[in-house]
């Protein structure tokens, strides 16, 4: 038992993680690449109590739907996991800090449920490439998870102070639950401040759900990607990389992947057409 506790307790302690840009007030404990994030195990919970919604409470048929293209992503040669998610038939987007070459996809699963609620299981090991300075990573999968899952539909309009979002990711509380298992949850929050290329926000998360999307409530696209996290004794806080940026970057270094941003009320699902736009908007 002692020896279960342990490895719990350590699994625990390496689940990717949050991050932040160097200027939040979390403590470090490692850095990516050139500088540009500090990544911190910190948890963060907005008002002390943790605020989710699991994947059977989820009756809105847009969030219902959009969180049909979010998964865990395990990656066994990194003992860690992150969210990852949808955004054409066959890529998947997590952080840059979660998953920054080749050899850190090395026998990863891409895991989620199915509309009938059944946990499926993909390979996704081709890496199409990241930005650190975005914290962002595309990741090609066989067999095309997106044709039977859907996939996100992005934003490329700036998110705005006091936009109501929410963020679909796979993780569980085992702060309270050491041996709880992996499910699928969403968090609501408002965006309440935006400098650069990072927001703020106050959707709850935990480690583990880095690379999450954050969800417009009203447009259901996505408007950024989470990232960070950063507590005080005082105050509590996350932190994502908005979207618009990010799909200018993609324009600019991944001009062949596909992606869409051409939703603006999401027909019954039997009706949408999944076929990507053009990156161009």
């Amino acid at each position: 038992m002692k020896l279960k506790f342990l490895f719990t307790f350590i699994v625990s302690s390496i689940l990717l993680v949050s991050c932040s840009d160097g200027k939040s007030s979390s403590s470090s404990s490692s850095s990516r690449n050139d500088g540009a994030l500090t990544c911190s195990t910190d948890k963060v919970i907005i008002g002390g109590e943790l605020d989710w919604f699991s994947r059977e409470e989820i009756d809105d048929y847009n969030q219902r739907a959009n969180s049909l293209a979010v998964g865990q992503l395990k990656l066994p040669a990194q003992f860690a996991s992150c969210t990852a998610f949808l955004i054409n038939k066959d890529t998947i987007m997590t952080n840059n800090h979660c998953v920054t070459r080749a050899s850190d996809l090395k026998n990863s699963t891409f895991n989620l449920y199915d509309e009938n609620e059944n946990r499926q299981s993909y390979k996704c090991r081709t890496f199409l490439g990241s930005k650190p300075s975005l914290d962002y990573a595309l990741i090609k999968c066989e067999n095309n998870p997106g044709d039977k899952h859907g996939y996100v539909y992005l934003d490329t309009q700036a998110p705005e102070v006091g936009n109501s979002m929410y963020v679909v990711q796979e993780n569980c509380n085992y702060i309270d639950e050491p041996y709880c298992e992996i499910d699928r949850y969403v968090s609501y929050g408002d965006i309440i401040d935006i400098r650069g290329s990072r927001i703020t926000h106050l959707a709850d998360t935990l480690p583990g759900s880095s690379g999450s999307p954050i969800v417009s409530l009203d447009k259901h696209k996505v408007i950024a990607l989470h990232n960070a996290g950063s507590t005080t004794s005082t105050s509590a806080f996350n932190y994502g990389i908005p979207m618009n940026k990010i799909i200018k970057s993609m324009q600019q270094y991944f001009p062949r992947v596909e992606f869409s941003t051409d939703l603006n009320i999401r027909a019954p699902r039997s009706n949408i057409d999944r076929s990507p736009s053009s990156c161009a908007e």
